[in-house]
């Protein structure tokens, strides 16, 4: 990640993206400058190169849908502090994307299949992700409750950074649902939520309540 991608930065990340027995047969890029030294090294690597017409986004739909997914679904609605942040917030949203959000042309699933959770299965209950920003619902047994302060801090002798893992546990339950407030939040703090949630929401839909 860098604020100012230069030709130099962007071929060393194509060399890093795809070794040269394992290139793509084509790479779809725009007009941008930075792409002024990757003519050689592609052409070595076996990848042609199909330039977009000036000014037609459309004719480069999956990478221009994605980022304005970004936009609209994440980046809008959060103030970015630096990199470190952004890349936190960018995961969780990924994780979102790939596992929970539906998609039209999934017949609204997900990347990574969802199960059907028919209604005989419970009640709905909703698993904040992405700090809050979005919602995963799903049908579960009446008597399972999401992970209370109480069981994380009755174990917080046993466990170092007991109180981070409570915030965390505060996230999860939703009761820091503002994204801007959680990125004010210690670092640490935002990837143990994200873990919780992550494993509280698969074991959820796999039937563990335990």
């Amino acid at each position: 990640m860098t604020e100012h991608p230069t030709a130099m930065w962007t071929a060393q990340h194509l060399r890093d993206a795809f070794p040269w027995d394992e290139g793509p047969r084509y790479l779809v890029r725009d007009r941008d400058t930075a792409f002024n030294t990757c003519a050689v090294m592609t052409a070595a690597m076996g990848i042609q190169e199909i330039v977009t017409a000036a000014r037609s986004p459309w004719q480069n739909a999956h990478a221009e849908r994605l980022i304005g997914s970004i936009r609209r679904e994440c980046l809008d609605h959060i103030i970015v502090w630096n990199a470190r942040g952004l890349r936190c917030v960018l995961n969780a949203y990924v994780e979102y994307h790939q596992r929970s959000r539906t998609h039209l042309s999934l017949n609204k699933d997900s990347p990574i299949a969802r199960p059907i959770a028919p209604p005989s299965k419970g009640h709905v209950v909703s698993v904040p992700q992405v700090s809050g920003l979005h919602h995963r619902y799903a049908a579960a047994p009446r008597s399972t409750t999401l992970p209370s302060l109480a069981s994380s801090a009755a174990n917080s002798r046993s466990r170092p950074r007991a109180i981070s893992v409570e915030l965390a546990f505060e996230m999860l339950e939703g009761h820091l649902i503002s994204a801007p407030a959680a990125l004010r939040c210690d670092r640490m703090v935002q990837k143990a939520a994200v873990q919780l949630q992550t494993d509280w929401a698969d074991r959820l839909f796999n039937g563990d309540t335990s």
